[in-house]
């Protein structure tokens, strides 16, 4: 699957008896010396989180603190981990984790288990969600257990079980036609404006991700695109509200769009027919709940589907060989059992390798309850006994999936379905995955099949593109395809 130092890891409450060997030396002549370096370090690292604060791709330590780093792991003064990068600021440590093994233990424990709310709390950010969906419904009082990303593992698991439901196996086949209908009609319209010499900027398939969910959850009648225009836009506002990149304009576009959306969940509960609030069997929503996860359920998975697919339109575009040999083989009119099983895998294998290239969203972080210390107890491959690290009270902790896409691809050269989707890819991993993967990914799937088969993509731009970590990962440069429909 992958090559990894790590063979095993599991995170846990420290104990300040059994693990008084995993903290770092107190050794008062030690601490002098090194106090002089760990302050500049601070003073470094603070100043580039300042800098680059829509950048996390760059909250990396100077290079040769990361080289202290390795000599005190020499000399055993720190355990050795070359799976976390330390980001050490005076807002705390940021632990970033890029060994897939460690992510996946670290998955386990973001949620907790049945028996304990878990060793991490939700991020600022997540509870900014929180702040908004209270500004688009002031007259409903909505706690944090109204909503799933910062409520108790409990009501967590009864709102994960209500979507799984949803976005199970016979809904996804239910769901099929939709997503083609509203491909075609985005296809239709790209290659319409293509031919006005309007090339498609690649962002624009978020916006088609806006427009299935708003169809699916909300109904066909009330799905036009005036809502999912105002759904798209409530996210990217969202998305960069949180590192202070709106303007006053941006500000009054949002509370329209606010308005539009509140106005139309009223109209749809009132109506009883979004399949989002049907009753399941015994279950039902509050009217609080149903307020909650309508916004939710439209603000994730806008920006990462779309960075998907249209990462996968680029690569296509630059490579119109391969365009045109799945194209050859999906063009043919009697195609065997045998020949569709291989253009759905070719097509699933584009998708894995861009998760493995592109993973968009480049990390989940959360913040280590401040009443803990995490002892994070791994165990490197060829040794018996494990090893222990600190990480301090207060302090984040962040699967970083754009650098374990890195170390997989640089060990391995065949990307599997569990490594891409579960353990490090933007859809999490566990039992506290994305419970809407499995309609992301079918989006994604008929729309490529379909633009490949009735279209030619191209664009001007070769190289491999430029991106940056704003929240979720984004092309720097203005990026665009052409479509050119192959029947006139």
């Amino acid at each position: 699957m992958f090559s990894s130092s790590v063979t095993s890891a599991k995170f846990r409450e420290a104990d300040s008896i059994n693990d008084k060997d995993a903290y770092p030396t107190k050794n008062p002549l030690w601490r002098m010396v090194a106090y002089p370096a760990e302050l500049a370090m601070k003073i470094l690292c603070t100043g580039r989180l300042y800098m680059e604060r829509t950048n996390a791709l760059k909250w990396y330590k100077p290079q040769p603190f990361e080289l202290i780093d390795k000599v005190t792991g020499w000399l055993r003064l720190t355990p050795e981990c070359s799976f976390i990068s330390y980001f050490p600021t005076f807002f705390g440590t940021f632990y970033h984790i890029h060994d897939p093994v460690v992510i996946k233990a670290l998955f386990k424990e973001f949620r907790g288990s049945s028996e304990s709310n878990g060793l991490f709390t939700p991020t600022r950010s997540i509870k900014t969600l929180l702040n908004i969906i209270r500004e688009a419904f002031p007259e409903t009082e909505i706690t944090e257990e109204d909503v799933i990303f910062t409520c108790s593992h409990a009501s967590s698991k009864y709102y994960r079980a209500w979507l799984h439901h949803l976005f199970d196996g016979k809904h996804i086949t239910n769901y099929r036609s939709v997503i083609r209908e509203e491909a075609e009609k985005t296809l239709k319209t790209w290659a319409l404006r293509c031919k006005q010499d309007q090339p498609i900027h690649l962002m624009e398939t978020a916006l088609f991700a806006s427009q299935i969910i708003t169809r699916l959850m909300f109904g066909h009648k009330i799905g036009e695109e005036a809502l999912a225009k105002a759904v798209n836009f409530i996210n990217w506002y969202t998305l960069h509200k949180q590192i202070g990149k709106v303007s006053q304009q941006d500000e009054e576009r949002f509370k329209q769009a606010l308005m539009t959306f509140k106005t139309t969940v009223d109209d749809v509960i009132a109506s009883e027919e979004a399949i989002l609030f049907a009753p399941q069997n015994q279950n039902t929503l509050t009217l609080a709940q149903k307020k909650a996860m309508a916004f939710i359920i439209f603000f994730a998975g806008q920006e990462t589907t779309g960075f998907l697919l249209g990462n996968i339109l680029r690569f296509l575009a630059q490579n119109n060989h391969l365009q045109s040999a799945l194209r050859t083989k999906i063009q043919k009119k009697d195609l065997l059992e045998d020949e569709k099983g291989e253009i759905q895998a070719e097509i699933e294998s584009l998708i894995t390798q861009s998760l493995a290239t592109y993973p968009p969203s480049y990390a989940i972080s959360r913040r280590i309850i401040t009443e803990k210390d995490i002892c994070l107890e791994y165990l490197l491959e060829g040794e018996e006994k494990p090893r222990k690290l600190i990480m301090n009270r207060g302090n984040m902790v962040s699967a970083r999936m754009i650098d374990a896409a890195e170390r997989i691809n640089a060990s391995s050269q065949k990307i599997t379905q569990e490594c891409s989707y579960d353990l490090w890819s933007a859809f999490g991993g566990g039992a506290h995955s994305c419970p809407g993967k499995n309609l992301a990914l079918t989006e994604v799937f008929e729309f490529i099949l379909l633009a490949i088969r009735e279209y030619n993509l191209t664009t001007d731009q070769n190289q491999e593109p430029h991106i940056v970590g704003q929240i979720t990962l984004q092309f720097i440069e203005d990026i665009t395809i052409k479509l050119t429909p192959l029947t006139q």
